[in-house]
């Protein structure tokens, strides 16, 4: 499920960058007077900017849509949408309103405002922000699972021979004495095997451990009465 979500993001990250990239190159190709205005923050032309700007969210876009690292992926998208949220805030400590104040060419090439081409701008990258932390938070959650699994499936397990109780320790800590954690019993930490034997009645074959030596239970296949002995 993580692997589809994360790759699902990818490729719609992917796809509203390409788009994004895709409308600079159109605005800075078709509006000639993007050469001759200049922005306050890092004093280039509208038209550098955007150059600049549609090249990175290309490559970002391409990336998201053909890598094949999730964690980068996602790594990129939240580089990209940080940049542009810092650069929002840089205009405006250089004394521009918006990016919008700089997106007239929107105007003339789709018809769009440049104050509603600016609000879908800080949106997408937004968006693109929480997305992108999601998945790489997702992404990271997923590759450190399997490590936990198998951490524990190589662990060993015992039962205490005084109280019954289940114990599991590390193959590293076999041999050492331990208490109990169920009864505070000093054991020895060490592996042993379930006994297996098979029903009289029925011939169903049973598990147990060896701290069930003796008992009495109800078969499991037959419900018979059997004793627990050790197999011979």
């Amino acid at each position: 499920m993580q692997p589809n979500v994360t790759k699902l993001f990818n490729h719609l990250a992917g796809a509203l960058l390409l788009g994004v990239a895709t409308g600079f190159l159109l605005v800075n190709s078709t509006n000639a007077a993007l050469a001759q205005a200049h922005e306050p923050f890092l004093a280039l032309s509208i038209n550098t900017l955007f150059w600049l700007g549609s090249c990175l969210t290309f490559l970002v876009a391409m990336y998201c849509l053909f890598g094949a690292q999730p964690l980068r992926q996602a790594a990129l998208v939240i580089w990209l949408a940080v940049a542009f949220l810092l650069y929002q805030a840089g205009l405006v400590l250089s004394g521009a309103r918006r990016l919008s104040a700089f997106l007239a060419g929107f105007k003339a090439t789709f018809g769009i405002s440049p104050g509603i081409a600016g609000w879908m701008l800080e949106i997408i990258f937004a968006l693109l922000l929480l997305g992108g932390c999601a998945s790489f938070l997702v992404t990271r959650l997923g590759k450190t699972a399997p490590a936990r699994s198998r951490c524990a499936a190589d662990g060993l397990k015992i039962h205490c021979p005084a109280c019954g109780g289940k114990i599991m320790f590390s193959p590293l800590n076999a041999g050492q004495k331990t208490a109990c954690p169920h009864c505070q019993s000093v054991i020895a930490l060490q592996s042993t095997p379930n006994f297996k034997i098979y029903c009289d009645n029925c011939a169903g074959r049973l598990e147990f451990p060896s701290h069930a030596l003796g008992q009495k239970i109800a078969c499991p296949h037959c419900q018979s009465e059997i004793t627990l002995l050790k197999p011979l």
